[in-house]
């Protein structure tokens, strides 16, 4: 049973079978329509460590906010899952230098993702027997999950039917780094999406998906068949974006990044960077820092880094929205 059923209608009746149509955005709303989704976290200023709630291994989680004010906050997730897409209204950086991250909280390995792109959605037509629309919408708003993620839609296959209208592409499988196949070469970038992770000496460096960078490997290329030997060992960046509707104003410092982690253990190749972006709707004033930096390899004569992953600013005219 998936961890996203709803199985029955209002009072416990039988659910209709539906189909239904859900516009999700469109070039010039400004992403009203996706943002309606949400309900507007009551934070509106933030200092400190903060984590956004996700799913373990789970679907890339949303953090809705209003006018956003950071003084010296550090924002990433909870838990490990896809990533992280931070949605607010404006986002003013005062007082203290501020990180949005997904760093090291990328889903582990045994729960890869399939080959996929991710967008905003243009729309979903969705359909199911199993659940009405009702309590579908209720559970992507109280988990707070990202509608463009391909993977959580797979995932609900067995109860809800989606078919994703592409928007704009976040991060595309086939613009990710590519495997390296050669021993002792830097791992590939990424061009619009996820870095690869190098090669090492016997084994070849992992792909990047579009969530996150490839998984290094060790000198005999044995740790990639055992996801727990990876997870403690090679550290990919994850996916986040970070989307303000109206101004981004920035004082004394915003770094919004998704770099990939050093190896550990000599002679192991680096991961892949992950995937950062941040999109505007209004002015950008200041200079924030966006990345997704190649995790270092583990040293020695083959322990060589991985590829950069894809990073960028857009606003939202540029990027389609």
């Amino acid at each position: 049973m998936s961890l996203y059923s709803l199985k029955t209608g209002a009072a416990g009746a039988p659910v209709q079978s539906w189909s239904a149509s859900l516009g999700v955005s469109s070039a010039g709303d400004k992403l009203a329509k996706l943002a309606a989704l949400y309900d507007k976290r009551p934070e509106t200023t933030l200092s400190g460590a903060f984590a956004v709630p996700a799913i373990e291994n789970g679907p890339v989680a949303v953090a809705r906010f209003g006018d956003l004010t950071l003084n010296g906050a550090t924002i990433t997730t909870d838990k490990r899952c896809n990533g992280l897409f931070l949605l607010c209204d404006s986002l003013t950086v005062t007082g203290a230098a501020s990180v949005i991250h997904m760093d090291h909280t990328r889903a582990n390995r045994a729960f890869d993702p399939a080959d996929a792109d991710c967008s905003i959605p243009a729309s979903l037509v969705l359909s199911s027997r199993f659940l009405p629309l009702a309590g579908l919408l209720a559970m992507i708003r109280q988990k707070n999950i990202f509608v463009g993620d391909p993977q959580f839609w797979l995932e609900m296959a067995p109860l809800v039917t989606c078919t994703i209208t592409p928007g704009p592409y976040l991060s595309r499988n086939s613009l990710c780094g590519a495997a390296q196949n050669n021993y002792a070469n830097v791992g590939n970038a990424g061009t619009g999406g996820p870095g690869g992770a190098g090669g090492s000496r016997i084994g070849w460096g992992e792909r990047g998906r579009w969530c996150r960078g490839g998984y290094g490997n060790d000198y005999y290329g044995t740790a990639y068949h055992n996801p727990e030997t990876l997870l403690a060992m090679s550290n990919p960046g994850g996916f986040v974006v970070v989307a303000v509707i109206g101004n981004v104003t920035v004082g004394p410092g915003l770094t919004i990044h998704a770099d990939g982690g050093p190896t550990s253990g000599v002679d192991c190749s680096g991961a892949g960077g992950g995937l950062a972006r941040l999109l505007h709707g209004g002015t950008l004033t200041g200079s924030p820092t966006v990345r997704a930096a190649a995790g270092a390899g583990g040293g020695g004569t083959y322990g060589v880094a991985g590829g950069a992953g894809f990073a960028g600013a857009s606003g939202f005219t540029a990027f389609g929205l």
